[in-house]
């Protein structure tokens, strides 16, 4: 029997839930027949993956590096993955700094000992694989509850953002370069897809406003603090969470959740 997590009704309980046995969750899934298969196959045939070519022509390798790094719907589009691997990531104009995804430039950090011919090491291994079990995680929380898998993902993305040492309009250039982090601030703060639409500048202006209003600091930096990063998902999952309610999708506790929505 395949893994299936448990949240509960989805939304923000859902996402309480989640929290409460993320841990015993996601270690069921580790623990899984179908996870450990695949992470036998590319232990084992890792260690004997030198070059990029090597990694390209073997699916089900290419196929479990790439969802470790939420790239999975790329595993057809192979000269693009060969472009990303081989580029200079020294240099800021290369094909994969260019790329508005930080994602394939973090495949290419990753697995650079291919790009000169040194193969995966062991440490490069088990972090793959350690990366594959939360990238699955949220793909199957996502079958059940997508605003779920948003939260999760974007949970993790936004705490390295805020942690790096980059400058304070770095990170926000960076956050919306995500489209996770870009959906859950626009969503959290009551913005609709049109918004996202306007000049960067813009929206990084009017976004500012909002989380000065909300907490009382315009900074990117904020999310070193774990409880902002809270705040800032339950105000995604509940606006969410109305905006079905609103769509003619019926939920007993919609007065309550429009109370908590204008905090």
């Amino acid at each position: 029997m395949s893994f299936s997590p448990f949240i509960g009704s989805g939304a923000y309980l859902g996402w309480s839930i989640l929290n409460r046995n993320l841990s015993a969750q996601k270690g069921r899934l580790s623990n899984s027949p179908d996870t450990l298969r695949e992470q036998l196959y590319f232990s084992e045939k890792s260690k004997k993956t030198n070059n990029i070519d090597d990694l390209l022509s073997d699916y089900r390798m290419l196929r479990f590096a790439l969802t470790s790094f939420g790239l999975e719907g790329d595993i057809s589009n192979k000269a693009f993955i060969k472009k990303v691997m081989t580029s200079d990531l020294n240099d800021n104009r290369s094909f994969a700094n260019r790329l508005g995804d930080k994602r394939y430039a973090e495949l290419a950090k990753e697995l650079s000992g291919l790009s000169r011919n040194e193969g995966i090491s062991l440490e490069v291994r088990n972090q793959i694989s350690n990366r594959y079990v939360d990238k699955k995680f949220e793909t199957l929380v996502g079958e059940q509850d997508n605003n779920l898998r948003l939260a999760l993902s974007g949970r993790a993305e936004i705490s390295l953002i805020a942690s790096s040492t980059s400058s304070e309009s770095t990170k926000w250039y960076l956050t919306l370069a995500s489209k996770p982090l870009k959906e859950i601030l626009l969503g959290a703060f009551g913005f609709d897809k049109s918004f996202g639409k306007l000049p960067l500048d813009r929206q990084i202006s009017d976004l500012k406003v909002k989380m000065q209003k909300t907490f009382g600091c315009s900074n990117i930096e904020i999310f070193k603090d774990g409880d902002n990063i809270e705040k800032l998902m339950k105000n995604f999952l509940l606006r969410r969470q109305l905006e079905e309610v609103k769509s003619g999708i019926s939920d007993p506790y919609a007065t309550a959740l429009s109370i908590l929505s204008r905090r």
